[in-house]
């Protein structure tokens, strides 16, 4: 095999350049960013010539879910400094899964144009069995592993025990956020059955939130994995009145739940073969009825988040950039707090001020109705699947 260039194997561009010569592509030129030697190689110059001409133009589409696949993109923009998401919520393989992993639920998360939380990839199929079992694992991918055990359960090294079905129950993208919700029945098979359920909430030009729930009867141990790309250095940080959380230069992640925080070495192949060490922050709680698990994962700046009183679901409260939200989870037809009732399962709200004197924004997902100090600021006849608003001159203006 000779190699056209010298570019890493697990880099992309330059296949995406030589198909923006092929099929006259300014989307693919421009994630390329240009013309790489591989088209003068494949095509000589008149193809390369043909490159040199074609304009650049960022793809049409930002946020985009490929549901038979199962792959849910959430991103803000094609530019170098970006943020970015992709979860994955499809089948597990094909035939007998040979080349499958236990990710379901995992994602990959790119932070101000930054590589952060990765997929480990492969290594090796036949030449390390420990590592090969490993590198598959739940354990080993950005999701959450319960009762020790992974989603789907290995078998020899081209094949499966049991496999978890993902199914997707919720997408929404709109101009202000993206929202994805999807649960597996991997855990069905533990002598008290689990479902797993995650939802992501990603706020463009903010933050993520991903809460995960068990449906059991009983608790259970839940261990919810975040894996560093190879060579950063993520480290504990302790917060002044709040619980402990996970910093990596621009990237702060802060999870709520009834457990605590551990770090692990780790492993990362960005080729097959070949594999580096990294670090895993793992948090490890308990998990069932009553009981999810809530991480909030902000690129840029450094914030504070502490959980405040609410009856019927779950408050947070968010100060960063001068800027103060409070988000709030309902599962029991509505949640109240000091200020606010709403029945929306997720109601997201912006304030201006610290003393949350007069909101400026809001985002509610699966319901028809908020109340601040008494005054509605949302009121639908029925239920919506969501709504995005903006206070401007002293009116809300409403999307949904």
């Amino acid at each position: 095999l000779l190699p056209l260039s010298r570019q890493p194997q697990n880099d992309f561009r330059s296949s995406l350049s030589i198909g923006a010569a092929v099929f006259n592509r300014p989307d693919y030129k421009s994630v390329a960013g240009g013309a790489y030697e591989d088209v003068l190689w494949l095509g000589g110059p008149e193809m390369l010539s043909q490159l040199d001409h074609l304009e650049m133009a960022p793809p049409a589409k930002t946020s985009v879910a490929f549901e038979q696949g199962g792959y849910y993109v959430m991103r803000e923009s094609w530019s170098e400094d970006t943020n970015y998401l992709l979860f994955d919520c499809g089948p597990h393989g094909t035939l007998n899964c040979g080349h499958a992993h236990a990710d379901a639920l995992s994602f990959e998360l790119c932070a101000n144009g930054r590589l952060k939380l990765v997929d480990p990839g492969t290594y090796s199929y036949t030449g390390d069995h420990e590592m090969r079992q490993w590198f598959r694992s739940s354990f080993a991918h950005n999701t959450v592993s319960i009762d020790d055990s992974s989603s789907s359960e290995p078998g020899d090294p081209f094949s499966w025990k049991n496999i978890a079905h993902c199914r997707a129950s919720s997408w929404i993208s709109c101009r202000r956020f993206d929202y994805v919700e999807g649960s597996h029945e991997g855990y069905q098979r533990l002598p008290d059955p689990v479902t797993h359920k995650r939802s992501i909430l990603f706020l463009k030009n903010d933050y993520w939130i991903v809460r995960d729930q068990a449906v059991s009867r009983m608790p259970h141990k839940a261990d919810v994995n975040f894996h560093f790309a190879s060579g950063l250095a993520p480290s504990l940080r302790s917060s002044p009145g709040g619980p402990a959380f996970i910093r990596e230069e621009d990237l702060e992640i802060h999870t709520f739940g009834n457990g605590h925080w551990k770090q692990e070495n780790a492993w990362v192949s960005d080729c097959y073969g070949r594999k580096r060490q990294s670090v895993a922050c793992v948090f490890s709680a308990t998990i069932g009825p009553g009981q999810d698990v809530i991480s909030f994962l902000l690129p840029g700046v450094e914030c504070e988040i502490e959980e405040t009183e609410a009856t019927g679901g779950r408050a947070f409260r968010i100060t960063r950039n001068n800027q103060h939200d409070i988000l709030l989870f309902s599962d029991e037809g509505q949640i109240k707090t000091d200020r606010i009732t709403s029945d929306f399962r997720l109601t997201w709200m912006r304030f201006l001020e610290r003393e949350l004197i007069e909101p400026s924004e809001l985002v509610g997902i699966n319901g028809s109705r908020v109340v601040y100090e008494g005054e509605a600021i949302a009121g639908f006849q029925s239920f919506v699947n969501f709504t995005t608003a903006r206070q401007q001159n002293g009116n809300w203006r409403f999307e949904s």
